[in-house]
């Protein structure tokens, strides 16, 4: 990673998996601190049948909305791929992701 970029490692772990519902619990790494996070995957009328809730309210707030929809998209794909393929919803998911630069 370079020095003039900035990101978060985003690591959940699922806790609940229904057939209307998946559930992942963990957390958001961020230069030396962790903040917890939820991301909730609920059947919806969406194109693809899904919509994510994520929530982090310990997330700094100038972050934190930013932090949210990354973390629901990340989940979100994720149990749409593995849906798609017939696989069962993945136990962890890890990525990091640079944070989007402010003006």
């Amino acid at each position: 990673m370079a020095a003039d970029k900035k990101g978060v490692r985003i690591v959940l772990d699922r806790d609940d998996d229904a057939e209307e519902l998946v559930i992942y619990r963990g957390r958001l790494e961020l230069e030396g601190t962790a903040v917890p996070i939820e991301v909730r995957i609920e059947r919806a009328e969406t194109p693809d049948g899904l919509r994510a809730d994520a929530a982090a309210p310990e997330a700094p707030a100038e972050l934190r909305a930013a932090l949210e929809r990354l973390a629901g998209a990340m989940a979100r794909s994720a149990v749409r791929s593995a849906r798609h393929e017939g696989r069962p919803c993945p136990r962890r998911i890890q990525r990091w992701r640079e944070l989007p630069r402010h003006g």
